[in-house]
């Protein structure tokens, strides 16, 4: 499965290094990461790790640190002021509350710590970096006021510490992002000319000026509103779609029945057409530009996008969009949800929107049709070339190679030859039926 990496956050690894034991009650080593925050009193850091016993995140100024410390049963805040004996902020035990800040210990996972400095807020969560994802939250302000935690503002480094081996060190990967958990980005993009101050006060949508320059050269791509489903030469290629998938022996039909013979009962409409645009051009998981086809009611598996940017533009109908934590089975519950509409569009990148499902919630009959626009990150040398994604019978994570069912021009092709043959042959019905009303009228005009 590919390792975790973000947009906007620096993988720091090989760079965690022990230093000394705590001589506290406690003994846990500690590990320095060699990166000093861009911003003193701001940053979120993270942890990729498969931790089997408690641990702590640890931010750092001179003698003075903040940290959360993470367990199966018990999560708490925790500052060290001066080298003194650490004191607790607030802590949370298992069953009082509805968040889940607490050690997942059968599985990888990543665990964050936040410190906002403007905002006097210390956040905690899990997964992707976005507020979202915040399981523990704490608001020091009144500590201010009364003259504590002023350091806060000082903090410089940061740390993780725990009772690890040296196999389990070497698999930590270390994620930073120089600014705190906030808002985050909402999934919809606007062109420059409709948003507007209630959208940017609602964060309701961006603009793509806010998000990666690979999103940005993707979206500059297939943004335009002649990017179309309908073309002048073919204005009647979504009918001819529908008709396809409904109609036994069609096109589309046929390549579902396949798709859908190796599904268990329970998952047959869990297969969609994947219609590539273009060459693999080395810089995408496949084609980087994919014309997906999703019939009424079907629908996607929870997958991964490879860790790269993606862009996705309705182009007919309509279809839900799920985001998740992870893929694992445990955690199989949308954090975040939004439908999407013909002409609207939505982004991914490595650090937010990962992880998601994508649903044709219209009744059969009503396809929806995509384009997914895919690029690596240009700090990606390794370009993993798989979907990773959940299998919900098995509860396995799978790899799915990105496949092509048509090139575009072939299946655009054939659709209208079908298309054609069917308006032709209905045609001809139609003439039979009334050539045959005119006759019988005819022969009764004779008759009588």
């Amino acid at each position: 499965m590919k390792m975790i990496k973000k947009n906007a956050v620096h993988e720091l690894r090989p760079t965690i290094k022990q230093v000394h034991t705590s001589p506290r009650e406690i003994i846990l080593s500690v590990h320095h990461v060699r990166k000093k925050l861009e911003v003193k009193g701001q940053a979120t850091v993270g942890f990729l790790l498969h931790a089997k016993k408690r641990f702590r995140i640890l931010f750092r100024t001179g003698c003075s640190c903040l940290m959360v410390d993470i367990g199966e049963t018990r999560t708490s805040l925790r500052v060290i002021t001066q080298g003194k004996i650490d004191e607790m902020l607030y802590e949370v035990v298992k069953g009082d509350v509805d968040t889940d800040p607490f050690l997942n210990s059968d599985r990888e996972q990543i665990y964050w710590l936040s410190i906002d400095k403007n905002n006097n807020l210390i956040r905690f969560g899990k997964g992707e970096m976005v507020a979202e994802l915040c399981e523990l939250e704490f608001d020091y302000a009144h500590l201010l006021e009364e003259g504590k935690m002023g350091w806060v503002s000082l903090l410089e480094s940061f740390s993780i510490a725990g009772n690890f081996n040296e196999e389990e060190l070497e698999k930590i990967s270390p994620l930073y992002n120089r600014l705190p958990v906030t808002t985050s980005a909402p999934p919809i993009i606007v062109d420059n000319d409709q948003i507007n101050l209630g959208l940017i006060d609602s964060n309701d949508a961006t603009v793509v000026n806010n998000l990666s320059t690979e999103c940005a050269h993707l979206y500059n791509n297939v943004a335009g509103r002649n990017l179309t489903l309908n073309t002048p030469d073919f204005p009647d290629f979504s009918d001819a779609i529908n008709w396809s998938i409904m109609t036994e022996g069609a096109v589309c039909h046929t390549r579902l029945l396949e798709k859908s013979v190796s599904l268990s009962d329970d998952r047959k409409k869990q297969c969609y057409l994947r219609i590539t645009i273009g060459e693999n051009l080395g810089d995408s998981p496949g084609a980087p530009y994919v014309l997906e086809i999703w019939p009424g009611q079907h629908y996607s598996p929870v997958h991964r996008h490879a860790e790269c940017h993606a862009i996705i533009k309705v182009l007919h109908g309509s279809l839900s969009c799920r985001w998740f934590k992870s893929l694992q089975f445990e955690e199989n519950k949308p954090y975040q949800q939004a439908v999407l509409s013909s002409g609207q569009v939505t982004w991914l990148d490595p650090g937010q929107f990962q992880t998601h499902q994508l649903y044709n919630h219209n009744i059969v009959g009503n396809m929806c049709a995509t384009i997914q626009c895919y690029k690596y990150s240009k700090l990606d040398f390794e370009h993993y070339e798989y979907f990773d994604y959940l299998n919900e019978d098995t509860r396995e994570v799978c790899q799915f190679t990105p496949k092509s069912d048509w090139r575009y021009s072939d299946f655009k092709e054939q659709v209208c030859a079908e298309w054609i043959a069917y308006k032709n042959s209905s045609q001809k019905n139609n003439l039979g039926i009334f050539k045959s009303k005119s006759e019988n009228h005819l022969m009764k005009k004779v008759s009588s």
